[in-house]
């Protein structure tokens, strides 16, 4: 990238038993419009789920206690101690030897997740609910001595007093941890089963919260579709090269998508396989347009087009330009408008572009070989040659070329070639 301009594409911007699986080849039927699709998808390619033979994974089916266990202990890495705990009678009255999840569930017993109910039974086919959930999580996250100082604390939630008393301090931390969330109306519904989908997505926040879910995480800074290899930097400003499967998985802004949708400076996470090669990745996008730039030490502050002003930290690993071309932080200070990209967990900026208007003017038209914009400049007509990865922001929000219509007020970023690389249009 040294020396080199970038841009992107655009300015837009993942019942039977749950079984142990081989890294994923393809995503799973009945998650592709599903909204815990990169989520389960994450843990498909890890191994620790997969769907029935017609790669279904039945996202809406309730969760039993008995999934439930191996679900845990297999995303855990405890699947050979399960194995072995197998071969031996369980301490729970209701678990033969010949159940399916025995290994699994004294697993999960022998790590204090799970005690069984007050008659010596663990129920492996009753329905796990959310008040459950939170207990199992948050002892598996070793906050339990928190949730027992908390039991007598109210939560947020509005049906409070519907949470059972043994499970009200591991509701407060479960939420509070960010391993458990509540429904847009602030209730918890404690007593509500747990679906296939809800019991994988608390898995994946409870293995991100460890660092056990992707191994590569950070700004895209190359990636060649032909050959699948790149090269991520992360926040630290660490790059490292990888190579992608032809046959793994992608998600872009948490749909299904191939490789030819994905961009240089995307902030994506990766999976790898066994063999160092990638098998999972997904690709998210936020980004802003500012004006007025103010820099201080690592934080920056600008005006948004609709009003108002964001600031925001810049990652120690940010990749800083001016006009496209690299350069240091405090370069930037001042500029008439920037765009920033940021990571979408941290808010932190990880791309910063210094922005110098070259030409104000009015849109007449779009030529298409060779790619050009006309724009009406005190009253004289040019022709201005376009970037190949020009975007286009209209009223400060990305929009396709086309949309642009004539009369509309124009403002264009030139790099050293004369070509517009910003076309920033007010109508």
């Amino acid at each position: 990238m040294e020396g080199k301009h970038w841009r992107l594409a655009a300015l837009v911007a993942v019942l039977l038993p749950l079984i142990v699986a081989k890294p994923a080849a393809g995503i799973l039927t009945d998650m592709a419009a599903h909204w815990a699709g990169p989520l389960v998808g994450a843990l498909e390619a890890r191994g620790i789920v997969s769907g029935d033979e017609d790669l279904r994974f039945h996202p809406e089916t309730p969760l039993t206690r008995a999934e439930l266990a191996k679900l845990v202990v297999s995303g855990l890495g405890h699947g050979d101690e399960a194995r072995l705990l197998g071969d031996y009678s369980s301490r729970f009255e209701d678990i033969p030897n010949w159940h399916w999840a025995k290994g699994y569930i004294e697993s999960l017993s022998e790590i204090g997740a799970v005690e069984g109910y007050p008659d010596g039974r663990f129920g492996p086919g009753d329905e796990v609910s959310r008040a459950q959930l939170a207990v199992i999580l948050v002892r598996i996250a070793g906050l339990g001595e928190q949730a027992r100082l908390m039991r007598f604390e109210h939560t947020p939630f509005f049906d409070d007093r519907e949470i059972p008393d043994w499970a009200r301090g591991y509701v407060h931390v479960a939420q509070t941890a960010g391993l458990i969330a509540g429904f847009e109306d602030n209730t918890f519904r404690p007593l509500l089963p747990v679906t296939r989908a809800e019991g994988a997505t608390t898995l994946f926040r409870l293995l991100a919260t460890k660092g056990s879910v992707f191994h590569l995480s950070g700004t895209l800074v190359r990636f060649d579709q032909g050959t699948y290899q790149g090269v991520v930097r992360d926040s630290a400003g660490t790059e490292t090269a990888f190579t992608m499967s032809p046959t793994a998985q992608y998600y872009r802004a948490g749909l299904p998508s191939h490789a030819g949708r994905v961009r240089p400076m995307d902030q994506v996470w990766i999976i790898l396989g066994p063999d160092g090669i990638g098998s999972y990745m997904d690709a998210r996008f936020a980004d802003r347009l500012v004006t007025n730039l103010h820099v201080t030490a690592r934080t920056v502050t600008g005006t948004l087009s609709g009003g108002g002003t964001r600031t925001a930290e810049v990652s120690p690993g940010a990749l800083v330009y001016l006009d496209g071309r690299p350069a240091s932080l405090s370069q930037l200070d001042g500029v008439a408008m920037a765009y920033l990209i940021f990571d979408r967990v941290t808010g932190e900026v990880r791309v910063l572009d210094g922005l110098n208007v070259s030409v104000s003017g009015r849109f007449v038209g779009l030529d298409t070989v060779p790619a050009a914009i006309a724009v009406e400049i005190d009253q004289d007509l040019k022709s201005l040659l376009l970037a190949a990865d020009a975007i286009f922001v209209l009223n400060g929000q990305p929009v396709d070329r086309v949309e642009l219509q004539e009369g509309d007020s124009l403002q264009l970023v030139l790099d050293q070639s004369g070509a517009a690389t910003y076309v920033l249009a007010e109508r």
